[in-house]
């Protein structure tokens, strides 16, 4: 068994989470910020028996859409992009469009499950 941690667009998250319900899946949903655009997305819980990891992750190539969007990334000279912003007070931010995708999916083994 696997637990699959899908952190999924804001933009995708209902229809991707419905039809995983559809398909016989519990989906634990968590609303969630990323990191490098402050957006909202929705982080999804599941437990998977191995022989349907192939079909669960089907339902999100399907239905995912990868997005442009505005990154504002700040820059010193010399700096790293990822600098923080206390760290980069003279810099000025560079906005750039990238392409972001749908899900970003971890797969980690269960060694155990119970349900009460």
């Amino acid at each position: 068994m696997k637990m699959m941690m899908a952190i999924v667009q804001a933009e995708d998250v209902s229809k991707i989470s419905r039809a995983l319900v559809e398909a016989g899946y519990r989906v634990t949903q968590i609303s969630t910020t990323g990191g490098l655009l402050r957006r909202d997305n929705a982080t999804l819980l599941l437990g998977v028996e191995d022989e349907r990891v192939e079909d669960a992750l089907n339902v999100f190539r399907k239905l995912g859409q990868h997005r442009e969007a505005d990154s504002a990334v700040a820059a010193t000279a010399g700096a790293a992009p990822h600098v923080s912003h206390k760290e980069s007070a003279e810099s000025k931010a560079h906005k750039s469009k990238i392409v972001i995708g749908s899900a970003t999916i971890f797969m980690l083994n269960v060694d155990q499950f119970e349900r009460f």
